[in-house]
């Protein structure tokens, strides 16, 4: 399989142009939202690609967005667009941009997530709030970054926090979150349409469990392959410029996993799609670009395997699209919408 170009947008104008798209998010008819930390905004684009502006307006109000921290879809097609400096949620019908309601975290659940990346992965349902909630401590003389902490995934209902899955972690080379691990494994997780939850990394194989809103196994879906190689990261090259000296140093002096990850990052479509990253994120510049990625039908029937372009992050996948943001060789970031094409 291979992508083949249907649509970019780069912005509506130069002022009005993307920044640094931080997360992306398509629906299953192709309308897809990007949280841009550079325009301070969840940008809404047609299906066709088309420029449909700000979903909410940037701001402190009740009804605004300080930092669109993360965008997802509600079952019932809205758009919820997380500010992890406020700790709220709000829904948006698309196209459109009148807020029909809201969901403050308060208590307990603000005092866990204010002050964290959380809020990266999640699902808004019957159940409640699915929140990825990430933590890491300072090593010994280290500034910002740390060698451990702590990653986990918790359902916010109106009877508090319930977690998932937690793990405490630490750097291991060979694994995923660029590194960090609880000793040999990292779990992975994407949230999907309609409450699903893709869940990964709780063994080194390539397995992944796909959660139904009762939180038990609908899913298991299982390749045969080989585990994925030492990112440049964790060779210890990197290209001068991109490195991070505290955690660099930390990754350098890290084992060796016995047995390495054979994923690096899962998600789920619009359109039910789990897709399956094989490469792992990297310390210096996160996500890879031009990654290779399987993908599953719904049913967790194997479609295939697609490289993205130089250049390239896929992110989701809807309306006969797959959606990602490529970088030009300015560096100028383009959210594009491609077609799977089947080569004989």
């Amino acid at each position: 399989m291979m992508l083949r170009a249907a649509w970019r947008q780069r912005g509506a104008d130069p002022r009005n142009s993307f920044g640094r798209p931080f997360d992306l998010t398509v629906r299953s008819d192709g309308w897809t939202a990007v949280a841009d930390l550079g325009l301070r905004a969840p940008i809404l684009l047609s299906p066709s690609g088309n420029w449909n502006g700000p979903a909410v307006e940037a701001g402190s109000g009740e009804n605004q967005i300080g930092v669109p921290g993360s965008v997802r879809w509600s079952a019932g097609g809205n758009l919820l667009v997380a500010d992890p400096t406020a700790a709220k949620i709000l829904e948006v019908p698309v196209p459109g941009a009148v807020v029909t309601g809201r969901l403050d975290l308060s208590g307990e659940a603000a005092t866990r997530y204010r002050a964290v990346s959380g809020l990266r992965e999640f699902l808004l349902g019957s159940d409640g709030l699915l929140v990825e909630r990430r933590w890491f401590n300072q090593g010994p003389g280290a500034e910002g970054i740390g060698t451990a902490g702590l990653v986990s995934y918790d359902v916010v209902s109106g009877t508090g926090p319930d977690t998932l899955m937690s793990v405490e972690t630490r750097f291991v080379r060979g694994v995923g979150l660029a590194g960090y691990s609880p000793g040999h494994l990292q779990p992975l997780m994407g949230a999907g349409p309609g409450g699903a939850i893709a869940l990964a990394g709780d063994i080194p194989e390539y397995r992944v469990r796909i959660l139904g809103s009762d939180r038990t196994d609908s899913l298991v879906v299982c390749r045969t392959v080989d585990a994925l190689p030492l990112s440049d990261d964790e060779r210890g090259q990197v290209s001068e410029g991109e490195e991070v000296s505290r955690s660099m140093a930390a990754l350098a002096g890290a084992p060796v996993a016995e047995r390495p990850l054979a994923m690096g990052r899962v998600f789920i479509g619009g359109d039910g799609r789990l897709w399956v990253q094989r490469q792992r994120e990297r310390v210096t510049t996160g996500y890879p670009e031009g990654a290779t990625y399987d993908f599953f039908a719904p049913g967790g029937e194997y479609e295939g395997t697609v490289t993205a372009p130089p250049g390239a992050i896929l992110f989701g996948s809807g309306g006969g699209l797959v959606v990602g943001v490529y970088r030009d060789p300015e560096n100028r970031p383009w959210v594009t919408g491609w077609h799977l094409v089947r080569v004989d």
